[in-house]
């Protein structure tokens, strides 16, 4: 059985948040291992393979794509949230 990573951000994480570190801490929430820093250089199918290889258990039916969205939906809500703060 594997865990994912146990998902906590602070005030300044929220609001100092650039779009990569958006990602990668909403990869955690998903995956068992986060995206790694240079993911915007992989390509389609290394990032497939990525979130194939990583999948969180309650996730492991999903297809990579429809984690992708998850990941890329949470991301934005950080970011949303990261600018309405300053």
């Amino acid at each position: 059985m594997t865990t994912n990573n146990t998902c906590q951000l602070t005030n300044n994480q929220i609001n100092t948040m650039n779009k990569t570190e958006a990602y990668i801490i909403a990869s955690k929430f998903y995956l068992t291992e986060e995206l790694p820093s240079d993911f915007f250089e992989l390509d389609e199918q290394e990032l497939t393979d990525f979130i194939r290889d990583n999948r969180w258990e309650p996730f492991e039916e999903w297809e990579p794509h429809g984690i992708w969205d998850l990941i890329e939906d949470l991301a934005s809500e950080f970011l949303t949230i990261t600018n309405t703060e300053k």
